[in-house]
């Protein structure tokens, strides 16, 4: 019964979009609710049987290295610090 989360969490891990609805009409011998509820349920345990470590990162990270690179190129050393500040709380 956990061949159906392992396949739904490889595609997640290979990016290969797929909806939840998408997936389970793929699961004839179930009612479409009811798979759902299966492997939804079924992929967080699968992750921590497989010790996955999940990283979000935040969307302002990248903005640390474009301060950085207008720092180097510019000079302007305040402001930059204070933006960096600014975006190392956001994170």
């Amino acid at each position: 019964m956990l061949r159906y989360p392992c396949v739904y969490l490889a595609c997640k891990v290979e990016e290969f979009n797929v909806t939840i609805s998408d997936f389970v009409t793929n699961m004839p011998q179930f009612d479409p609710q009811e798979a759902v509820d299966i492997v939804l349920s079924q992929e967080l345990l699968l992750m921590q049987m497989l010790y996955y470590h999940l990283t979000v990162h935040s969307p302002y990270r990248p903005v640390e290295g474009l301060l950085i690179d207008i720092k180097v190129h510019t000079g302007y050393m305040a402001d930059i610090l204070a933006l960096l500040s600014f975006t190392a709380a956001m994170d």
